[in-house]
C-alpha cells in the first residue's frame, strides 16, 4: 500500500518569523507519520494557522544577555496559538493556545506536535 499524500497550507499571523523553519518542521513529522508531503491534488490537506508566538519579554532580555555574555540564558515563556484542520478522507482539528517554558524553536515543535497528534487522530493507517 503506498503512503497516504498530504498538502499543506501555513497561514502565519502577521509580524510572526519562523515561517520556513515551521513549514519544514510540520513536513518532516507528516513523514515520520508515513505521509507523502506533495504540493496538490492529495488525500489530505492540512491548514495550519499560526495565530501567535510570543516570547515572553524575560526570555528576549536574557536571550540578549546570554549572547553578551556567552551563557545560555534563554529560557523563558512562549505564548503559542495556533490551529491546524486536517481536510480530506478522514478529518480532524487541533487546537493548541498555551504558554510553554524553555527555548522558542522547542515550544514552537511541542504546539506543533500537540495540534498535530490532535488533527490526525482519526487518521487510520
Amino acid at each position: 500500500m503506498s503512503a497516504k499524500t498530504i498538502a499543506v497550507n501555513l497561514s502565519m499571523a502577521p509580524g510572526a518569523s519562523g515561517q520556513s523553519e515551521i513549514d519544514s518542521y510540520i513536513r518532516a513529522k507528516l513523514s515520520e507519520r508515513g505521509f507523502r508531503v506533495v504540493p496538490a491534488n492529495a488525500d489530505y490537506a492540512l491548514n495550519v494557522q499560526v495565530n501567535q508566538v510570543k516570547e515572553s519579554t524575560a526570555s528576549k532580555v536574557g536571550g540578549l544577555f546570554g549572547k553578551m555574555t556567552g551563557a545560555n540564558t534563554g529560557v523563558g515563556k512562549v505564548d503559542i496559538d495556533l490551529s491546524i484542520a486536517l481536510i480530506g478522507m478522514a478529518s480532524g482539528k487541533g487546537q493548541v493556545k498555551n504558554k510553554f517554558d524553555g527555548p522558542l524553536s522547542a515550544a514552537v515543535r511541542m504546539a506543533v506536535d500537540q495540534a498535530l497528534d490532535q488533527a490526525l487522530a482519526n487518521v487510520g493507517r
